[in-house]
């Protein structure tokens, strides 16, 4: 029995703007689950949401000078669960010509990726991109450096391989534990396997395959928003050793360059003199999505920048790691869009964090709906901003108790990293050291509904979902989870370009969220190889059903 969607007569049919949500965690953790990043704030402001889960680890991102294992296997998932959006999103209600990409450090540096990859193009319309660029050298890594890389890892889970067949060979055969758990802990101070050139003569496949810099002006356009956290480096800083790694490796590379630069004689004295925290900030975090704004400022597209400056009593460095620091990590940004018990925040509370919690819902959502989050000026009372077009300006909006625009930051720090930023990304010599996001996830089953939505018919088969109740303004919508994209990459297709699913034709139960990808968490192995699902949540809860 399937149900299909009529309109009532008066029923809204306008197809909605679409949210597709890529996850951060360093490329080695992370989940698309519900739990974690439940829509509830943004299906109140009338979005469709999408998140997607994607390969991580060796699985998502080791690469061999092989044809079948050539690198950047999760973003190739990514681009899969697109083309599934576009082809497939307005059976939900979404507009397929509205889908903005938006992700948070990883899945941010993910979003830069697809904004330069022309295997994305016309896959969406706008780009959100928080706390996280290619040009973060621990986004990054050489086609050279990664397969020795790949190497090492193998010795060091047996291999005796002497060339790229025998390498591969083993890796089909090592068991996706051994292999998970290897690659998480072969250091903790550099993330381990990145994003990397593809060799074009290895077939058609590939993601990317030219340096950053080389890819703007041909990369996907905007517009854009783009923004970082006050305090981006909190929790990478689990140990303070690990932060004078950061100022021993950076500060030789400052000294390298500046040979021969008068100008720059006293930067290694202001590094020295400034606090480690700031030092780190600026120069890994700061400095990349800076100059990637200016970068984007050269075309002719609309880029809102932005700062986010809330710290409160229950951001997630206090409620999981309680580091004795003020300020905000990288996720809390997360908590003011997506809702989640994680947080132990009640979003039905009044005060200063739940204020900044729907006024950057509706700045985010308006920019998903219109291209511009301030559409309505200062006509719009919760807001009463203009958040104006940053360009060659750089003017920012800043994210605190209260909504203010100011000019760019500025240190000699950033001006410095910027400059290093474009010697070493072009010469592609640019060297990584960054610890690995700490990313929390909790594997549970969040239905607790017993009304089912309808039936919708995918281009794969039928797909069945659930109605729920949002958390705050107890709004009606549908949800569909754990809807698989790509075929298990599993035997000769692990490392390789994702396959689109084999339909299937009895209703596939999309109540609860689906596999999550194979990965660490708290020393514990979790997920499976056949993870490559989606979740799709969506306002439309009015429905006139014909059975057939």
């Amino acid at each position: 029995m399937i149900f299909y969607h009529l309109p009532k007569d008066g029923e809204d049919t306008e197809l909605k703007a679409v949210l597709y949500w890529i996850y951060g965690g360093s490329f080695l953790r992370g989940v698309a689950s519900k739990f974690y990043y439940s829509p509830d704030y943004l299906i109140e402001e009338d979005i469709v949401v999408v998140t997607v889960n994607y390969r991580l680890g060796a699985l998502g991102f080791l690469a061999l000078q092989h044809q079948n294992a050539t690198g950047n296997a999760g973003l190739k998932d990514q681009n899969l669960g697109l083309r599934w959006v576009r082809d497939n999103i307005a059976k939900f209600g979404g507009d397929p010509n509205k889908v903005t990409i938006a992700g948070v450090g990883a899945g941010s540096v993910s979003v830069g990726y697809h904004i330069l990859s022309e295997k994305s193009k016309g896959l969406f319309r706008s780009s959100i991109l928080m706390n996280g660029v290619p040009l973060n050298n621990w986004a990054f890594s050489t086609s050279e450096d990664i397969a020795r890389k790949a190497y090492e890892l193998a010795k060091e889970l047996g291999s005796t391989a002497t060339n790229d067949d025998e390498f591969l060979k083993f890796y089909y055969q090592v068991d996706v534990e051994s292999l998970t758990r290897t690659v998480t802990n072969s250091t903790q101070i550099d993330i381990p396997l990145t994003p990397t050139l593809e060799n074009p003569n290895f077939g058609p496949g590939w993601f990317i395959t030219k340096c950053v810099l080389q890819l703007f002006g041909n990369h996907n356009r905007g517009p854009y928003m783009i923004g970082y956290n006050n305090d981006e480096t909190i929790t990478f800083a689990e140990k303070l050793e690990d932060i004078r790694y950061y100022i021993n490796e950076s500060v030789p590379l400052i000294s390298e360059f500046k040979r021969g630069k008068p100008e720059m004689l006293d930067i290694e004295k202001d590094i020295t003199n400034a606090s480690i925290y700031k030092i780190i900030k600026e120069l890994e975090y700061v400095a990349p999505i800076d100059f990637t704004q200016k970068l984007l400022t050269n075309f002719n597209d609309s880029i809102y920048y932005y700062r986010y400056d809330f710290g409160y009593n229950k951001s997630l460095h206090d409620i999981i790691d309680h580091f004795d620091i003020d300020g905000e990590t990288r996720a809390d940004e997360i908590k003011m869009i997506f809702y989640s018990e994680l947080f132990q925040v009640n979003p039905k509370e009044n005060n200063s964090m739940t204020l900044l919690q729907r006024r950057m819902t509706r700045l985010w959502t308006n920019f998903v709906k219109y291209g511009n989050p301030t559409p309505d000026g200062t006509n719009d009372p919760l807001l009463n901003i203009v958040w104006p077009d940053s360009r060659k300006s750089g003017e920012m909006l800043w994210l605190n108790d209260d909504l203010s625009v100011h000019d760019r930051y500025k240190s000699v720090i950033i001006d410095v990293a910027e400059v290093l930023l474009e010697f070493f990304s072009t010469e592609l010599t640019m060297k990584r050291y960054n610890l690995p996001l700490f990313s929390v996830f909790l594997l549970f089953d969040w239905s607790l509904a017993a009304e089912f939505s309808p039936v919708i018919e995918t281009t794969k088969g039928p797909v069945k979902g659930l109605v729920l109740t949002s958390i705050r303004e107890s709004k009606k919508y549908h949800s569909y989870r754990g809807i698989p994209y790509g075929k298990p990459p599993v035997g000769y297709l692990r490392f390789r370009a994702p396959v689109e699913v084999d339909p299937w034709t009895e209703e596939f139960d999309a109540t609860k969220d689906g596999p999550i990808c194979p990965q660490i968490y708290k020393e514990t192995f979790v997920g499976q190889e056949d993870c490559l699902n989606l979740n799709v949540y969506t306002p439309q809860v009015t429905f006139h059903l014909f059975i057939t």
